[in-house]
């Protein structure tokens, strides 16, 4: 895909347990057509616009799931192949998760100076399970300046969230997390971070061409 797009990829990193994760659809025309809408699909429409919505493949997969594109690497190569992705990304989407490779991301991240073209989303989860996620996701950021205000933020609600170089966040919450809210707080992020919309992006594209 790269190769016939030559813009910027959108990166998406995540879990491959989060791979599954299903968000209800936007609306009961959509559900009856189909009601098995995950959140990378949810994400997709809002973030190709932006430039090749990429992500690296499960090894396991049989056939590659509806969403980003995927490439595939060894044990050996992937880690070499996220660093290049995320140094030459336009911007990273992270799904908040609970494996060492989402620290080694993360951590990725910020010994690449990329804080600033991250979007982090948090699945829909309520309860103990959203609070484990959330605590793992402040871990994380430990050694940053945004570890005490992420410690001091109530997750419950979050859809996605943005960090600022002056040690402050945006930060999406919606009382629902289907398909449309999802679609919602990542257009609202993004516009924070580049200041224009998808359609706004492709104009300008063509212009430029």
């Amino acid at each position: 895909m790269l190769e016939a797009d030559k813009r910027a990829p959108v990166l998406l990193l995540r879990s491959f347990e989060d791979d599954p994760t299903e968000v209800s659809p936007k609306n009961l025309i959509t559900y009856f057509q189909r009601n098995d809408y995950t959140l990378e699909e949810a994400l997709e429409p809002e973030l190709a616009g932006y430039g090749p919505f990429i992500a690296i493949g499960a090894p396991e997969e049989q056939l590659p799931r509806l969403g980003a594109a995927r490439s595939y690497f060894t044990s050996e190569t992937w880690q070499e192949a996220i660093e290049e992705w995320i140094n030459h990304a336009r911007m990273i989407v992270l799904v908040a998760g609970r494996t060492q490779w989402v620290e080694w991301e993360i951590k990725t991240i910020i010994e690449n100076h990329c804080l600033g073209k991250l979007l982090i989303v948090l699945p829909p989860e309520k309860g103990e399970a959203r609070r484990m996620r959330w605590d793992r996701l402040c871990d994380h950021f430990s050694e940053t300046p945004w570890f005490s205000v992420l410690q001091s933020v109530d997750p419950e609600k979050i859809l996605a969230l943005h960090m600022w170089p002056n040690d402050t966040l945006t930060i999406i919450r919606s009382r629902k997390s289907h398909q449309v809210d999802y679609e919602l707080a990542v257009r609202l992020c993004v516009f924070g971070m580049t200041g224009l919309n998808a359609g706004q992006e492709g104009a300008s594209r063509n212009k430029a061409a």
